[in-house]
């Protein structure tokens, strides 16, 4: 149980795209991790690679149950346990969509903020929270790879670091999978060098790729923030493992 004054952000890449090859993956199996009884209640979920592919799984083995794994689900689920959502301006066509989902009990107030950079839209979900009687600005960000225009990803990269510069709100929070890293250089490394300027990683620097031995997910946060915790998990139900910060305001 967290205290009063202690958000709780978790972060996870679910990675929705090959769901197909985890048998085990099913809506109601990724809400038990993500509420797990062994670690704090979250106040922010911050997902990335979600979709609303359906999986159904054909074998004799999973005939009599609901072996399918939906965005819409999940959403049902933690809102019976007492999660609202935030969606992002539009889902995109493959599952690389964002979601947001907040503890109704500890917030305030709730407004839904746009995306900070104006394209790639399905990566990133936005809401202006109040706890405390403090504004914390949170996003679940999932940054493009470098695809045909590489220019669109560092321009995105830069809307960032010019957010993260910002006195608008008391605190800002920006957890997801950044598709960057420091450890065995991608090219646009120097990029989570330069936010690290204004903003705390608040997550262990610790591999969280373990296919390319690259740290690409951060859990981010204002300097002005006294982290008093954070993990690494593992995730089974995707390539990425999922990462847990506790700071209080």
């Amino acid at each position: 149980m967290t205290k009063q004054n202690e958000i709780t952000v978790l972060s996870a890449n679910l990675n929705f795209f090959y769901s197909e090859n985890n048998p085990d993956k099913t809506s109601q199996s990724i809400v038990n991790f993500l509420l797990s009884e062994d670690r704090p209640k979250p106040t922010f979920i911050a997902l990335q690679e979600t979709g609303n592919r359906l999986i159904f799984y054909k074998s004799k083995e999973y005939e009599d149950s609901d072996r399918s794994v939906n965005i819409n689900q999940i959403e049902q689920i933690l809102n019976n346990t007492g999660y609202g959502v935030v969606r992002p301006l539009k889902d995109g066509g493959n599952p690389v969509n964002t979601r947001l989902f907040y503890f109704e009990k500890s917030i305030e107030s709730i407004e839904k903020l746009p995306p900070v950079y104006n394209d790639f839209y399905c990566r990133q979900t936005g809401g202006l929270f109040r706890i405390n009687n403090k504004t914390i600005a949170t996003y679940s960000i999932h940054f493009p790879l470098y695809g045909n225009d590489p220019t669109a990803k560092e321009e995105m990269w830069n809307s960032y670091i010019s957010f993260a510069k910002s006195n608008d709100y008391d605190y800002i929070v920006l957890a997801g999978d950044y598709n960057e890293c420091i450890l065995n250089k991608t090219k646009l490394y120097e990029k989570i060098e330069e936010i690290s300027n204004f903003m705390v990683d608040a997550s262990k620097d610790e591999i969280t790729y373990e296919k390319k031995q690259r740290k690409l997910d951060h859990i981010f946060v204002s300097p002005t923030t006294n982290i008093t915790d954070c993990q690494t998990i593992e995730n089974p139900y995707s390539d990425h493992k999922a990462l847990l910060a506790t700071f209080t305001i």
